[in-house]
């Protein structure tokens, strides 16, 4: 996910895989070759597999913030798939950070959402990035629906609220819509030290208040 164009009056942020699926495309074309015109069809297999992921990975999101308007427009795009939507400023509530575990490694990947008072709009269909970066995009969206439009997208940048605001915001967000294992793995994201029942007495504590 990037801040792909930002100016007084407009704020787009994309997310795509187009280009990973374009470079699976580029690998399956000489294993489809060497197995369609070669003696080893074996090596059809893996071309097929390639292509799968290919397919998989043809997805692109674009949010359009619109500070004239004070609306936020979107297109989705996976595979064959387009959906479209539109929202008011007023009716976004926050901007959240979601975590997902990735891999066997447990490595937690983010992305995030707009929240308005019954529903979550994911700004990607997928998770990824580092959480700083996550982090510096999300301010930058939030004071451009303020109506600063000073900030800007630099992860390196000095965070405009504290960390531990951030991280408690994105926490009561995920506990508040039942998502207590994401929540746990944020946590224990943020502070490896932390143990498992550190993090999940944390979070019920969160769910009681």
């Amino acid at each position: 996910m990037r801040i792909k164009r930002q100016t007084a009056t407009e704020l787009v942020v994309e997310s795509s895989l187009l280009w990973m699926a374009g470079f699976m495309t580029t690998l399956t074309l000489p294993l489809f070759y060497a197995g369609l015109f070669g003696r080893d069809k074996r090596i059809l297999v893996p071309a097929v597999v390639l292509l799968l992921f290919a397919a998989i990975c043809m997805r692109k999101s674009t949010f359009v913030f619109d500070g004239r308007e004070r609306m936020v427009r979107w297109r989705n795009r996976v595979f064959l798939i387009v959906s479209t939507g539109s929202l008011r400023f007023d009716e976004i509530r926050c901007v959240g950070i979601e975590s997902s575990m990735a891999g066997t490694a447990g490595r937690p990947t983010y992305r995030l959402t707009l929240q308005t008072q019954d529903r979550s709009i994911p700004l990607s269909s997928g998770y990824g990035g580092r959480e700083p970066e996550y982090l510096a995009i999300k301010r930058t969206i939030e004071a451009f629906l303020k109506g600063d439009r000073s900030s800007g997208a630099n992860p390196d940048a000095a965070p405009a609220t504290p960390a531990g605001e951030d991280l408690d915001d994105s926490l009561e967000e995920m506990v508040r819509a039942g998502r207590k294992i994401d929540a746990i793995a944020l946590l224990r994201g943020r502070n490896p030290k932390m143990s498992l029942l550190e993090a999940k007495q944390r979070v019920d504590e969160l769910s009681q208040k």
